[in-house]
């Protein structure tokens, strides 16, 4: 495989920064105040980053591999939400008719 050049490494390194709003150390929440299964997640994310990094694998198979690992994140955090009580009932979403 050939060696990545400027323009990749750049796209990479885009890739290893935060999304917006999401925690970042420096503004909102420091990762340190995270809670520990959110510091354990970044970090495993943070380690495969790095392990692609240093295999040089192809920038759009890393994006590739990262949408859906956020992809799977967000439907089990969302299944999860689902099953909360106090966060899914039908007054959380019902919208108030708009004739008294």
């Amino acid at each position: 495989m050939g060696q990545l050049g400027p323009s990749s490494n750049e796209r990479q390194q885009h890739l290893a920064e935060p999304a917006p709003g999401a925690p970042r150390a420096g503004s909102g929440v420091p990762v340190q105040q995270l809670s520990p299964h959110w510091r354990n997640i970044l970090n495993v994310f943070d380690g495969l980053l790095e392990t692609l990094k240093a295999a040089n694998v192809p920038q759009f198979l890393v994006k590739k591999l990262f949408q859906q690992l956020f992809s799977f994140v967000n439907v089990q955090l969302f299944n999860q939400l689902l099953l909360r009580r106090e966060c899914c009932s039908f007054n959380n979403g019902a919208v108030p008719s708009p004739h008294p």
